[in-house]
């Protein structure tokens, strides 16, 4: 099962790497932005997610889009104007996400 959910996972998430400097001694930032929270298992996915990163030393928080591509374009927004480090993304909308993701590239 565990597999199975670490498969989903990456099936589902797409890293994007910023080029915001950090001092030292500050954590990274990670943002998990998930489609919805209203569902059992995507709250697993989020949790597990964020559980997993803050083990592999980064400052961790989850992002709700509410399965509403225009949410999840403006916490993209938010989160290239805070210097995050990296957005795992379980997308909501295809076409809409690729559009963010390519905001978040450049």
């Amino acid at each position: 099962m565990k597999i199975k959910q670490l498969s989903l996972i990456i099936l589902t998430v797409v890293f994007v790497f910023g080029c915001s400097s950090k001092e030292k001694s500050e954590k990274p930032k990670i943002a998990v932005v998930v489609s919805t929270l209203n569902n059992p298992w995507f709250v697993m996915l989020a949790e597990s997610a964020a559980e997993n990163a803050e083990k592999l030393g980064y400052e961790a928080k989850i992002f709700d889009s509410q399965n509403n591509p225009a949410i999840e374009s403006d916490n993209f927004e938010n989160l290239i104007s805070s210097g995050y480090d990296a957005i795992l993304l379980n997308p909501t909308d295809s076409d809409g996400s690729i559009s963010n993701i390519l905001k978040a590239k450049t």
